[in-house]
């Protein structure tokens, strides 16, 4: 999918002589460079996949221990009927806005990232029958915040999933087409959250019938505006090529200490900042999404690219390659560890694609975190069991021993 978005990118950008996108306005100017982009936007996927290849190969010894699924959905339910209970209460974590409001419930919410630890939930125990519910609240949740992208990734994902059980018909295409027709509106309703991070939602979306009254397009430019959204909002040649083009911009905004270090991305930076007391620095989505629009007052943020992203990072590079990896070979133990089977994989595997291929690594670490997190309280838990269990051998003992 996203090698099919950036081909087609690489057309328009070649036909139009503009990138599209969160680049669009901007010309394309250098040909060559934007080859180059192109060329190693494909070696970077491919690398990716000859490492996933290569870790399914090698056997780890790994004994997976699947999380009791009633006892993690419940407690994944209860976070998000809280989460969601907070969202409309506060306004904070929606679209738009950075702000997390700095109280304790925040902070929970931030360690406790009720996203990312569903996409685990996804991956470990989708055939649950609970699962439906959990999803469904999820569900509730994003939209209510305005994240729509992940409405997609999860549509992509139940379409791998038909695919690999040999159940896809005509009616997941019709419905799988239908999102997509419908991704330009709701990218377009997700800006304009984050352009007015306080409208009421459900106001908008009642007003949104007279608004599209209003539209007059022709069947030639309606195609043309679907395929501008849906195959600008899934590729990433324009963010590569845009900072390919605009290099000495990014180097000195390393140089001059504007943009936090690599590691500081994501979960573990925040960690580290939070624990020294340091103020938060912009990562490299925000100094992106600050190069294409300096004047627009919103907490916005543009992916760069795997290759963009190591491009920011130019001077860190063997160190920035390294990083990557390794948070790819921990996020495979870590999963492996509560399930390995096919789906566990295609799920991580998406995770790997949505995540790293548009340079989104500040939240591909921080579902590593999360990972963390659940294997702490999966360890913590088997401790009780183990405890729980000699307590009984010792209870059946002491039993035997008075009735003899």
């Amino acid at each position: 999918m996203y090698l099919g978005a950036n081909v087609a990118a690489l057309l328009w950008c070649l036909a139009t002589g503009e990138l599209m996108g969160d680049g669009a306005g901007f010309a394309v100017n250098d040909v060559e460079l934007l080859w180059k982009a192109f060329g190693l936007l494909v070696l970077a996927m491919l690398g990716l996949y000859g490492l996933f290849n290569l870790l399914c190969r090698i056997d780890f010894g790994l004994r997976p221990r699947k999380p009791d699924s009633r006892l993690f959905g419940t407690a994944l339910a209860a976070l998000l009927v809280c989460f969601i209970g907070y969202v409309q209460v506060t306004g904070l974590f929606v679209a738009g806005s950075a702000e997390r409001g700095g109280t304790l419930a925040s902070a929970l919410f931030v360690l406790f990232n009720a996203d990312l630890l569903f996409l685990i939930f996804y991956a470990t125990s989708r055939g649950d029958p609970g699962f439906r519910w959990v999803a469904l609240l999820w569900l509730v949740s994003i939209v209510q915040r305005g994240w729509f992208a992940y409405i997609f990734i999860l549509a992509a994902m139940e379409m791998l999933r038909l695919v690999r059980h040999g159940r896809l018909r005509l009616r997941w295409v019709v419905a799988m087409a239908l999102v997509a027709l419908a991704f330009p509106f709701l990218d377009a309703l997700k800006i304009f959250i984050r352009i007015n991070p306080g409208v009421d939602l459900m106001q908008m979306i009642s007003a949104a019938p007279a608004i599209l009254a209003n539209v007059d397009l022709s069947a030639r430019e309606g195609l043309a505006f679907l395929y501008e959204r849906v195959v600008g909002r899934i590729q990433v040649l324009s963010h590569a090529y845009l900072i390919m083009e605009h290099g000495s911009y990014f180097r000195m905004t390393i140089d001059n200490e504007l943009i936090g270090g690599f590691w500081r991305e994501g979960y573990f930076g925040l960690l580290f900042d939070r624990l020294f007391g340091h103020e938060r620095p912009p990562g490299s989505a925000q100094v992106l999404a600050e190069f294409i629009a300096p004047n627009l007052d919103s907490a916005w943020n543009v992916n760069p690219s795997i290759v963009g992203w190591f491009f920011i990072y130019a001077a860190s590079f063997p160190l920035t390659l390294l990083y990557v990896g390794l948070l790819c070979v921990a996020s495979f133990l870590l999963l492996g560890r509560f399930a390995s089977d096919l789906h566990a994989r295609d799920a991580l595997w998406s995770y790997w694609v949505v995540f790293l291929v548009p340079g989104w690594v500040s939240q591909f670490a921080s579902l590593l975190g999360a990972l963390l997190l659940l294997t702490a309280i999966d360890v913590c838990v088997r401790l009780f069991d183990f405890r729980t269990e000699d307590d009984s051998h010792v209870e059946a003992a002491t039993g035997r021993q008075a009735g003899s």
